[in-house]
This record gives structure tokens, sequence and C-alpha cells, in this order.
């Protein structure tokens, strides 16, 4: 399959449709029957079918999630939901073991039907459709049953309140989406020239004379004729070159001829019409596609994943952010502690001047330097013993207060700095793999139990570090997240390897691997390394701390990535992208 990597400006993306569709099914078809073994769910709205054929292995992937919807072969190997929507039980059970016939695509709409044989429980034929529309924000699945067209499954019924035009739910015979206007495979000439009467931009023209002509589609073929993307009608000589390239579209869309290729040259990103005579350059749609949009919804999805979790982050860290301000409130309240004593002896030391109904007490302030005269507010209704009592209990309670507040505080520091490493390691992440490794984390700081792996189910990978080569030739390590510090820290080093770390700042621990001294170069490298993957990458200096692993241990019941360390020295140097 031919390889693409296709360059897209920042805020614009080609959508796909119809003619892209049309490419990728006749690649399909060529592949003959498939026999259907597995059907997987990577997301909400994505699913794939993996097919052999011609005695390889295929993998199809339908996704119906509005701005990537479309459907290809790919290369990928895409993740898995944990729990599988009803509906892809429902696809599982009657298309695994089954065999792909055909895919059929209406004209040149973006529906793809592909037609599915196989055998009940009790051992009937049957065939079923899989139909995928592909449209935009409308994109859905449904399998339906090819005996009497009546759908069997959606994966999102479409009912009155949502649309009063079409329903489309179980039980119900399956009806297409509408079509208002000729097919673009099934239009004459005719069709085009009474459109064209109107005037206006040539491609505007195009896309609106036929169904299933996008304006992407349609601006291609006006370049293909030499034109310019926004020239008008009337600006042409005439319009026999038009419709020979018209023609010529049509004509080899239905002889299933394509020349899937990137076109940065015209404002778009890729084209898939073959407008020249005989056989086409070799190419592959769906390794066109797959390259396209594959990379562009990975990272999507990634950012989207992102969000979620920073969003969790930052409120378990404005929670944990409110128990420390309440603490430290507690501990400024318990400051009054050692004045409570001080009233109690000044008070116990004037009981002379004491009389039970007494509102205050006028005494010398020798805790005062100048000895000043104080007034001692007092409880009319309790005895001079019970009023020199009442402040020694509340010295004892605020004394034992600050102790318990003080404790609270060392561990609630060290929980904040734990949540900010999190946090750090939620925006930083590079991979989808990396956040399902905060995600766990986050959930055990919830109080969510893990979730279980189901027998059978492979066991989660091993933490995956990032691994570089300095300058002098040594592997240095650096953990994105605290379940990879842990890894990185306590399993891949040994005692004499350099750990390095950016001092009192949330960030990745670093591990140089060297069996004696660490040259410079290499600590200065690591040192970057260090600073960059931190909290303060945009900072132009930051402080990094470095020591043998030897000195670096886990605190009792700290938390996973959480050290102490000693015997570090500190460099500071600014941070880079390795």
């Amino acid at each position: 399959m031919a390889c693409y990597h296709a360059v897209m400006a920042p805020n614009k993306m080609q959508f796909f449709d119809g003619s892209a569709l049309a490419a990728v099914i006749a690649e399909l078809n060529q592949l003959g029957e498939c026999r259907i073994d597995k059907v997987g769910q990577a997301s909400a709205g994505a699913l794939y079918l993996n097919l052999r054929a011609g005695g390889r292995n295929h993998r199809l992937y339908l996704s119906v999630q509005e701005q990537w919807a479309r459907l290809h072969l790919t290369r990928r190997n895409p993740p898995n939901v944990p729990v599988p929507s009803a509906f892809v039980m429902q696809l599982r059970k009657h298309l695994e073991g089954s065999r792909l016939l055909r895919v059929e695509q209406p004209g040149l709409e973006r529906v793809a039907r592909l037609v599915v044989a196989g055998r009940d429980e009790l051992g009937d034929p049957f065939e079923r459709i899989l139909v995928a529309e592909l449209i935009g924000k409308y994109a859905n699945l449904f399998l339906v049953d090819a005996k009497d067209e009546l759908v069997m499954g959606a994966l999102r019924p479409i009912t009155e309140e949502m649309c009063r035009v079409r329903q489309v739910m179980p039980g119900m015979p399956y009806d297409p989406p509408p079509v208002n206007r000729v097919d673009f495979l099934d239009a004459e000439d005719a069709d085009f020239l009474a459109a064209f009467a109107a005037g206006g931009k040539l491609a505007d023209r195009l896309s609106g004379a036929v169904s299933g002509l996008s304006k992407v589609a349609a601006g291609q073929l006006v370049a293909a004729i030499g034109c310019a993307p926004g020239v008008a009608v009337d600006e042409l000589d005439g319009l026999d070159p038009v419709l020979d390239v018209l023609r010529r579209a049509r004509r080899n869309v239905q002889a299933g001829l394509f020349h899937p290729r990137l076109d940065p040259t015209t404002g778009w990103d890729y084209a898939v019409w073959w407008l020249g005579d005989g056989a086409p350059p070799e190419g592959s749609a769906s390794a066109l596609i797959d390259d396209y949009y594959g990379g562009r919804e990975e990272r999507h999805l990634l950012e989207e994943r992102r969000r979620k979790l920073t969003s969790e982050a930052a409120e378990h860290v404005r929670k944990q952010r409110e128990r420390l301000a309440g603490w430290e409130e507690m501990l400024t309240k318990s400051e009054t502690a050692d004045r409570h004593r001080e009233l109690g002896d000044l008070l116990t030391s004037h009981m002379y001047l004491l009389s039970p109904g007494m509102a205050e007490v006028a005494v010398t302030d020798f805790y005062h330097p100048e000895q000043a005269a104080l007034t001692i507010p007092l409880d009319p209704r309790l005895t001079p013993s019970e009023n020199v009592q009442r402040h020694f209990r509340r010295y004892q309670k605020a004394r034992n207060s600050r102790q318990v507040v003080e404790g609270l505080l060392v561990e609630g520091r060290a929980e904040q700095a734990y949540l900010d490493q999190v946090a750090t390691a939620v925006a930083q992440a590079p991979t989808p793999a990396d956040l399902d490794e905060i995600a766990e984390e986050l959930g055990a700081i919830a109080g969510k139990a893990p979730t279980q792996r189901r027998r059978g189910q492979p066991p989660p990978p091993a933490p995956a570090p990032l691994r570089f080569t300095s300058s002098d030739g040594l592997a240095i390590w650096v953990g994105k997240n605290n379940k990879q510090n842990e890894h990185v820290t306590f399993k891949l080093a040994r005692s004499h390897d350099l750990w390095l770390h950016a001092q009192n700042i949330p960030g990745s621990h670093v591990v140089v691997q060297a069996e004696g001294d660490v040259p410079e170069r290499t600590l200065h490298e690591a040192a970057m390394l260090a600073a960059w993957y931190s909290q303060a990458r945009e900072s132009s200096q930051v402080p990094v701390v470095y020591t043998r692993r030897k000195h670096v241990r886990k605190p009792r019941g700290g938390r996973p990535g959480m050290v102490i360390y000693d015997h570090e020295r500190t460099l500071y140097v600014h941070p880079e992208q390795p």
C-alpha cells in the first residue's frame, strides 16, 4: 500500500466526499470476498472490521464522527473502548465469521452499503447490509436485513423528535437519505448546461447542478480544465472543454479508475480524480485517506482527552488548595494558644482582685516589656477559679489543634506537590497511552476502583518512558508521568546511575545510566531534559538537582513518583526541546 504524508494548513481540512468514497470502494471491491474476523469499536463513533482476503489481513475503518466521517482501509491499530456499545455487540453477532461480498455506493453519494452473507444460529443463510452514511454531522451506521430492507439496528436511531422527515429505527423499513437532484453519475450534458445558464462561478454551478459532487470535487474538476478556481461561467470561451472533463470524470468513476494523490498546488490537500485515458498511475486511495485523516484525528482525540483530564486534575488541585487554605487559617487561629496561657497566669497571679460576678479585671501585664496595665474580660456567670480555668482549657485546645494542623499541612503540601506533578504530566503527555496511565492515576485519587482485566484480555503495557542517547553515547531515561517516574527511578536506574529533577518544580525524573563519572556534556544534556520536561519549560533559567540514584528514596506512604533525596548538587540550565 502506498504511503502519503500530507501537509495541511493549521486551520484547514478537506472533508471526505463522494469521490473519495468511490475511490476507496473501488479499491475494496478489488479484494474480492473477505471474511470478517472481528468487529471492534475504536471510539463512540468509530468501528473497524478485521478482514481476511487473498491470504492477507486487512482492517477496514468506519468513522461517523462529524468532521472525521469516512471509510477506508487502515494500517493503524485502533484502540478499543473498554465496553462496546449494544450496536457493536449486535454487529459482532451478525457479521463476525460472515463474508463481505461487495461494497456498493448509490451514485456518488456519501453512503456505503457493505453487503455481507453468512448463516444464523440455525444454519440458515442470510444476507445483511451494513449501511454507512458518511454525511457530516448526520453520519450514522445501520444494520439492515437485505431480504426485506428492514432496519435491525442503528448506532444512533433517528426518531420523530429528531427528524420529522425521516425516521430510521429498528423494525422500520430502511429509508435512505433524501436526494433532490440528479446524481452526478446519471447526469446528462443538458443537466449541466441548464445549470450553467444561470451564470456565476463555474465550480458553484457544477456542485449545485447535481447531487454527489462536493464543492472541493467540483473545484478540482474546474482546475483540470485549466481554469482558475473562481472562474465565472461568462468568462469561458465555450463549454465544450467543461463537458469533456465531466464526461471523462463520470466514465472513469463508473469504471473504478482513480488517481489518489496529494494535490497542494490547487488549494486542496488531496484529489482522487482520474481524467486521462487508460489505466491511471498506481496509488492507494485508502493509504492516502488514512495518512491524511488518521494523524489529524489522533491529535484531535489526544487534545480532547487532554482537555478532559486537565479539567479533572485542576478540580483536584482546586479542592486541595481549599483544604490547605482552611488548615492555614486554623493554624493562624491556633497561634493565640500562648496568649491564653499568659492570661490564665495573669489571672492566677491576681486572684486576690477577683470576686464573683465581675465582668472584667485590671491587672499588671508582666509579660509586656513595660509592665503595662491590662484589662481582662471575665464571664460574670463563672467563679474566679472557673474564669482562670477557661483560659487554660483554651490554651490546651489551641495547642493540640496546632499540632494536628501542622501535621495536616505537611501531608497536604506533599499532596499538593503530587497533584501539581499530575497536572504537569497531563499538559505534556505526548501519546494517548500516556494519558491512559494518568487517567488511571486520577481515578485512584478520586477513589475509583481500578478496571478489572477480563479473562483473556492482554495485560496492560509496561510503562514506556522516553529514551535518549547523549552526545557521549550514554542512555538517558525520562519519565512522562508519575507511573513512569516510578519506573525510571526504582526499576530502570541502578544505584550508581545519575538521577536528575527540576528543583522544587513538578516535572520528570531523569536518569543517566553510566558506570562511572558522567561527562560534563552528558550532565548538561540530561539537565536540559529535566528542565524541558517540567512545569518550568518556558523559563529562561531552571535549577536542576542531581545526585546518585542510591541517594533517592521513596517516603513511607508516598504517592507514585514522590521521592526524597540528599547529597544533591544544583545546575542551572536553559530548557530546550530535545
